[in-house]
């Protein structure tokens, strides 16, 4: 009268579909359900350590670029990253921003923000089995008016 079943030797990450049905003896079987399609997790997920050298650096008065260098730890691909932003440092993860990036690039754009406005940002990898660790929180500032990128000192007369 088992109403679960625990099925072993799957194989990660392939996709199983199962199907059950009812029985009273072992001549008399009611229908097939309709059948259900799982994956299987990884064994053991993949340890995968914070992005590293994450910092910034404004675009515009309403735009940041967020760079890091790839975790140091990870025995899997990174299939992607996730940047997390709030102007409240004090707020769950759950209610910041997300913006996923692909696990190729090593910075994001992030747009629509508020010059003069301090912001979070928190970020972390994620392999096919698991997401890592999270950096510890950014905290961020765009000027309004941004400094040219062309300023070349004056000649000095000595």
């Amino acid at each position: 009268n088992d109403e679960e079943i625990v099925v072993t030797g799957l194989k990660p990450l392939s996709i199983y579909e199962f199907s059950v049905r009812a029985h009273t003896s072992e001549t008399t079987f009611g229908p097939f359900c309709p059948p259900v399609r799982v994956q299987a997790t990884a064994v053991v997920p993949s340890p995968v350590s914070a992005p590293r050298h994450f910092s910034y650096d404004p675009t515009d008065a309403s735009t940041i670029r967020i760079i890091w260098r790839v975790p140091e730890e990870s025995l899997d691909d990174i299939k992607r990253y996730e940047v997390y932003y709030s102007m409240d440092k004090s707020l769950s993860l759950s209610y910041w921003k997300l913006q996923e990036v692909e696990g190729d690039v090593t910075d994001a754009i992030v747009t629509g923000l508020v010059s003069n406005t301090e912001y979070w940002f928190r970020m972390r990898g994620c392999t096919v089995s698991s997401c890592g660790k999270y950096t510890e929180p950014m905290q961020a500032i765009i000027p309004a008016i941004l400094p040219p990128d062309n300023l070349t000192p004056a000649p000095q007369d000595l």
